[in-house]
């Protein structure tokens, strides 16, 4: 899961490493305002199918969240999950605290107030939990993202 990452812009090295992880099943979420070129379609200059080929999409889901939108959204997404049990129980218990508090917070959220603050539609929100949920292993990699200032 990416949110706020520009890797074509900000660190292309990034691409070589997610269309690796493509290659061996990894399955992408993007979260940006910015459809950046590189998160749709790499061409990776390093190997023949990148530079003659159809390139990689690093990306398997882009939420193209308005400004300021990504905790909502990651609250929804906890929401779901709480709802759906879909958790780890066994490292809940042995590695955090505070977690009832956290599900507590998150089956309130207002979905109405969610959808305006992401632009965003429910079922692209629930489409990115169950990705999240149906994930083994998932890796979150939150950066700063554009920046909003004119």
């Amino acid at each position: 899961m990416l949110a706020g990452q520009n890797p074509g812009t900000n660190h292309p090295r990034m691409l070589s490493a997610l269309e690796t992880a493509k290659k061996r099943g990894a399955r992408t979420i993007s979260i940006n305002p910015l459809r950046e070129a590189g998160l749709v379609n790499f061409h990776n200059p390093h190997n023949a199918r990148g530079v003659l080929g159809r390139g990689t999409d690093p990306t398997d889901l882009h939420l193209q969240v308005r400004l300021n939108g990504d905790l909502a959204l990651f609250q929804a997404i906890g929401a779901l999950l709480a709802e759906w049990d879909a958790l780890d129980h066994d490292f809940i218990a042995a590695c955090t605290t505070g977690f009832d508090d956290w599900r507590d917070q998150v089956t309130k959220v207002d979905w109405e107030q969610v959808l305006t603050l992401t632009g965003l539609t429910r079922d692209e929100i629930t489409q990115a939990a169950r990705m999240v949920a149906d994930s083994n292993a998932t890796v979150y990699c939150w950066a700063m993202g554009p920046d909003p200032a004119p």
